[in-house]
């Protein structure tokens, strides 16, 4: 806000400036011409054209990608023991916060016998972002397998956060997730991690457990976040992208994000076991059925740790007859509850042998069960 007020100030500052220098018909041209940007910028904030993510679903106003968020032991979270809800006109979405900054429960110390405990990282897709708790991955694996085996005591336990990314889940998996004793650890990854890691960086972004650093935003985003025609230059004349980045420079920085995902997701899985990743389409990617950038799509494709479900959507989406409309919300762009439900069930088949395993490894008596197969 004070940097809008600023603007605004020295704007009508300016023009009272240059009206009082100038004759009676420039005077004239210039109202018409200031008129004209007057109506052309509140055109464009009423469309909502080149507004953010945040304010085209009436979240709160402009917030830099290069904002440094609060950050302690538990990693990049919201504010402990509390609620928030969003209500963007689609969809009203509310949680509440444990004393760790995450929503559902959090693991118990020490962990309690025969608990079989998978822990699941990922941003807001993982946190469930547009339906209700009870509907997001974790708790629909944790009630499926449940329902499934119901003499055992399976917990997922949700360590997703809105705008997280593979850094900020390790940051969390090293410092405090790997230590409680989890049986596996599921990390959903999208396209989204590319403009993170382009804005914030590698593990270089931890100055100590405690702060952030990320890379420097350009020294003209004051007049970006206080004029959408400013946004309009900037992204059609000047060629920035909405992280600010200029588009020449894309193709090299996606590639060295690309390679702080793979040596982020390598760490963790030559020190613990059994380890998924699953990557999965946003709601551009869907109906293209493949990914926004070629080295990602060779990656998900071609990594041994990855589990790519862009088939297994394709192959839904054919068989159901289903388009994108089915599956997300189409302004906020997150999955619906049908969506979230189809990623549930395809992440329990994949997951459902390796379980099992564990299952029967928790029982001395060595009880089996049989495999199930999920629709």
């Amino acid at each position: 806000m004070p940097a809008i007020f600023a603007f605004v100030s020295g704007t009508i500052g300016l023009i009272g400036f240059i009206l009082k220098k100038t004759t009676l018909t420039i005077q004239i041209n210039l109202l018409i011409l200031f008129g004209l940007l007057f109506i052309g910028e509140g055109a464009l904030r009423q469309l909502k054209f080149y507004s953010t993510y945040l304010e085209k679903n009436n979240m709160e106003p402009y917030r830099s990608v290069y904002q440094e968020p609060e950050f302690d032991e538990f990693g990049y979270h919201r504010g402990p023991n509390s609620e928030f809800k969003v209500d963007n006109g689609e969809f009203i979405y509310e949680r509440k916060i444990n004393e760790w900054g995450y929503t559902g429960r959090v693991p118990q110390t020490p962990k309690p016998e025969k608990e079989i405990r998978i822990f699941v990282l990922g941003d807001s897709f993982c946190e469930g972002a547009g339906v209700p708790f009870e509907n997001s991955v974790p708790k629909q694996l944790e009630n499926h397998f449940n329902d499934l085996w119901p003499n055992e005591n399976i917990r997922f336990y949700n360590f997703g956060m809105a705008g997280s990314d593979a850094v900020f889940a390790k940051f969390l998996w090293d410092k405090k997730l790997k230590a409680l004793q989890p049986d596996g650890v599921i990390f959903l990854q999208n396209t989204t991690d590319i403009h993170d890691i382009e804005v914030r960086g590698g593990e270089e972004r931890f100055v100590s457990n405690t702060e952030l650093s990320f890379n420097k935003s350009p020294s003209w985003e004051v007049y970006y976040a206080s004029c959408h025609l400013f946004r309009a230059f900037a992204h059609r004349v000047m060629n920035y992208d909405f992280s600010l980045i200029k588009r020449s420079l894309k193709p090299q920085l996606q590639k060295e994000a690309l390679e702080i995902i793979d040596k982020t997701y390598l760490s963790i899985t030559n020190e613990f076991s059994p380890v998924w990743v699953f990557t999965y389409p946003q709601l551009e990617e869907f109906p293209q059925k493949k990914y926004n950038y070629d080295e990602f799509e060779v990656w998900a494709n071609q990594a041994e740790y990855n589990i790519n479900l862009m088939s297994d959507f394709k192959n839904f989406a054919s068989e159901n007859n289903k388009s994108e409309e089915d599956l997300y919300w189409p302004l906020d762009r997150h999955f619906n509850l049908d969506g979230y439900t189809v990623l549930s069930n395809f992440i329990a088949e994949k997951i459902e042998s390796n379980l099992l395993l564990i299952v029967q490894k928790n029982h001395s008596d060595s009880i089996l069960y049989p495999q199930s197969t999920t629709n």
